[in-house]
């Protein structure tokens, strides 16, 4: 299933993308798992997926609220 199927529009993504880039990915990993190499943008761990879903929707948000 790719990300189109999935309901996801290209200015969904392009909102993604950006929240994604203002990550600091080796410190988020740190706090959450102890280790600065275990969550990476292109690939977290099952047990921390939710924590970061819920973390692009509040950085979404706040980039709406933003511009």
């Amino acid at each position: 299933m790719n990300i189109y199927q999935q309901g996801f529009t290209k200015e969904k993504l392009m909102y993604m993308s950006t929240s994604k880039n203002l990550i600091k990915w080796s410190e988020l990993s740190r706090k959450l798992s102890g280790s600065d190499n275990s969550i990476r943008p292109n690939k977290v761990p099952k047990k921390y997926q939710k924590k970061i879903d819920r973390l692009i929707q509040l950085l979404e948000a706040w980039e709406r609220w933003a511009n």
